[in-house]
């Protein structure tokens, strides 16, 4: 009777064990890794060529690292950009504030490949569309907001990579 016991005990530490160890795998935290890019001028186009890989364990820091990149190559303005950022319903939110307004000294086509930028950055987090809103707002004429730098509206303020041409 004893030995029955005894394995009663057992089994159940070791099916408690197993069940802890199952439920630690689970909680693992997701991790962004995201490709950054170098804007090359090829002398009749312009182009995105892979720079490097960078992780980040939340979205919000992975887009920082995205728009510091961007930054740093003078394709954005300075500063604070992002109010806030979210995913919901395979779709890439970033909330700008009206900073993100002040052309960087960007021709029409450098601002088609920004835009293709956000797009690239949204399927690499797992969207398939990305949106801006400016100060929380969806740009339109009204509040100012609906040409993103002077060249290309932002009327259809979702977009997917097509933005990106061929």
């Amino acid at each position: 009777m004893h030995k029955l016991i005894i394995a009663i005990l057992i089994s159940s530490v070791i099916l408690a064990g197993c069940s802890f160890d199952m439920t630690q795998t689970t909680n693992k935290a997701k991790e962004y890794t995201i490709q950054l890019y170098q804007l090359v001028d090829t002398g009749t186009t312009f182009k995105w060529e892979p720079e490097k890989v960078v992780t980040a364990t939340t979205l919000s820091g992975a887009v920082k690292k995205f728009i510091n990149s961007m930054q740093n190559q003078k394709l954005l303005p300075p500063g604070d950009l992002i109010i806030s950022v979210k995913l919901e319903n395979n779709r890439l939110v970033l909330n700008f504030n009206d900073k993100i307004m002040q052309n960087p000294g960007a021709g029409a086509e450098i601002e088609q490949q920004v835009l293709c930028a956000f797009a690239k950055l949204a399927k690499m987090v797992g969207a398939k569309t990305v949106e801006i809103l400016i100060n929380g707002q969806k740009p339109t004429e009204e509040n100012g907001y609906a040409d993103f730098w002077g060249h290309i509206g932002l009327y259809e303020n979702i977009f997917d990579d097509s933005i990106c041409g061929k």
